[in-house]
């Protein structure tokens, strides 16, 4: 196969913007189609301070949650490689993950969810920031 057509893009060379308002935002990024790092923008979250195990297992533990597993790190989606899908809470998965429950050797990888429909919860712990807002990047 031929080489990517696309360099891969350095890190370090990404305009960091503080906290943008929706203009600067616009300017910066949005209309020169490139991609920048907000910085500055989750300094007011509620999550920030409320969210660790014990208020996330209270919070949404009983939750159901997609989550992919792995044998070997790869998430290639092929179960003939050991890959699987699984069904099971939140609370359930964040055990796994914190190795509470050391009787496994697999990966877990906990898939896109949605914050409104699956963690309606914890959505008010969240702000959108305003350069994000739907009008302004359209979705």
């Amino acid at each position: 196969m031929g080489q990517n057509q696309f360099e891969l893009t350095d890190m370090n060379k990404i305009e960091r913007i503080n906290n943008p308002t929706p203009e600067e935002f616009q300017r910066s990024s949005l209309s020169l189609r490139k991609p920048v790092i907000i910085t500055g923008a989750m300094s007011g979250w509620k999550a920030l301070s409320l969210w660790n195990p014990d208020y996330l297992s209270k919070t949404v533990g009983n939750t159901q949650v997609n989550v992919t597993v792995s044998q070997n790190r790869i998430f290639t989606g092929d179960t003939k490689k050991g890959f699987a899908f699984l069904r099971t809470t939140f609370s359930d998965f964040m055990n796994v993950i914190l190795e509470k429950n050391k009787s496994t050797s697999n990966f877990y990888y906990l898939q896109a969810q949605s914050m409104t429909k699956t963690f309606p919860e914890l959505v008010q712990d969240i702000e959108t920031p305003e350069c994000l807002e739907k009008k302004i990047v359209g979705y």
